[in-house]
């Protein structure tokens, strides 16, 4: 599968913490590329908004940990498939490179930012 068909089938899902928000669509991503899971790597352990929330300051530490326990190597020149923590906005969090831009989800629906916006990003 490539990622364009996997953003896709990801559209169709609607919305939900710890199920269809942006660590999981990119858990899953991974999970599907590589056979291994970050977030379960990482004990990135949330159940809902409130809970996703209380992790945010944490996520940039929580999502390094769950990579490299995965066994995933950063890049400094992310590609198409590779994942990132990307800023949108006043935002930061983990998104898919889509060749063009990056992609993630939010409750308030999918957001793409430039390929420049990215933090840090692991090959995939």
């Amino acid at each position: 599968m490539i990622v364009e068909e996997f953003i896709a089938a990801e559209a169709a899902k609607p919305f939900a913490w710890a199920r269809d928000d942006c660590t999981m669509m990119c858990d899953r991503w991974v999970r599907l590329c590589r056979g291994v899971s970050p977030v379960t790597a990482g004990l990135i352990l949330y159940h809902d908004r409130e809970t996703a929330f209380a992790l945010l300051p944490r996520l940039p530490q929580l999502m390094n940990r769950g990579m490299r326990r995965a066994g995933v190597e950063t890049t400094s020149e992310p590609l198409a498939g590779d994942v990132g923590l990307v800023v949108f906005g006043d935002r930061i969090g983990p998104a898919l490179h889509a060749g063009a831009h990056w992609i993630t989800r939010h409750e308030d629906g999918f957001m793409a930012a430039p390929l420049k916006n990215f933090w840090k990003a692991w090959a995939i």
